[in-house]
């Protein structure tokens, strides 16, 4: 069975993403750049601080570690993105194989499943699923509707009598 043909619209979305994702991954690598040149061009005076000062010191050089470890995992997340976008998977979601809505690849560029396969993804990493979860079952069957409202959910939950 082949993959559907991409709509022009949204090859065209698909082109302005991973244009946008190259830039983004310029700019986190010139931002890496600048903290490691930074980090290295401080002065590492220790007797003339205090410990306040040493605390302070410590803090922020622990802050800018983190900072860094975050830079280079969005560089992987980005250079992922751009592997599938080569691989013509870009905006498919790995766990259902549906589109991924445009608004969550804008909001996400890197986003590798659909809002409501994340969601799942979510409650099991916290503990939150269960297999007999009817919520689960009928979104996997007939798809989730945010706006329906919690009577239409109830009605569906109790038998009719």
């Amino acid at each position: 069975m082949n993959k559907p043909l991409t709509s022009k619209s949204r090859r065209d979305f698909i082109v302005k993403a991973s244009q946008h994702l190259k830039t983004m991954r310029i700019a986190l690598i010139h931002e890496l750049a600048s903290d490691i040149w930074a980090g290295h061009s401080v002065s590492h005076d220790g007797g003339s601080m205090d410990s306040g000062d040493l605390a302070s010191h410590e803090l922020d050089q622990h802050m800018s570690v983190l900072l860094s470890e975050r830079e280079r995992e969005r560089i992987i997340e980005i250079d992922r993105a751009l592997k599938r976008m080569d691989e013509s998977n870009y905006g498919v979601c790995e766990a259902c194989g549906l589109e991924i809505a445009e608004q969550r690849l804008i909001a996400m560029p890197f986003a590798q499943r659909c809002r409501d396969c994340q969601h799942d993804e979510e409650r099991k990493a916290k503990g939150w699923y269960h297999d007999n979860d009817i919520e689960q079952e009928r979104s996997k069957e007939f798809g989730s509707n945010p706006l329906e409202d919690e009577s239409s959910r109830e009605s569906m939950r109790s038998p009719r009598g």
